[in-house]
């Protein structure tokens, strides 16, 4: 399951892990991560000093760990994501396909412009 910032609650996340739904959900950069040993940041913190990293660790009220992958690519948003999946680095690839097709959805679009002669309906 892919989802955006909006769907990030402690509770949720730990449903879907314990019912065995593999996600990857988009956090927000405030978001804070608690990893092993106590030591809680934002990710707003480590995103500016790299451009992109993974992490293992939980969101404040969960008990579950969760993998993490996080790109910040110049001139555009960063996307930061948490998994339950294996692969955090192709959970992040595969939100970002996500992510593409919303913004382009975003772009107001002019049919003429395309070229097409056809609209399939």
């Amino acid at each position: 399951m892919l989802a955006d910032r909006e769907f990030i609650g402690a509770q949720w996340l730990e449903f879907l892990c314990e019912n065995n739904v593999l996600f990857a959900i988009r956090l927000r950069e405030g978001q804070l991560i608690e990893f092993d040993g106590g030591c809680r940041i934002s990710f707003a913190s480590p995103l500016r000093r790299t451009r992109h990293g993974v992490w293992d660790g939980s969101l404040s009220d969960m008990t579950t760990t969760l993998h993490g992958a996080a790109r910040n690519a110049a001139g555009q948003e960063s996307i930061i994501i948490a998994t339950n999946t294996a692969d955090p680095k192709r959970a992040l690839h595969s939100y970002a396909k996500r992510w593409e097709i919303e913004c382009l959805f975003a772009v107001p679009w002019n049919q003429e412009s395309t070229q097409s002669r056809h609209i399939i309906t």
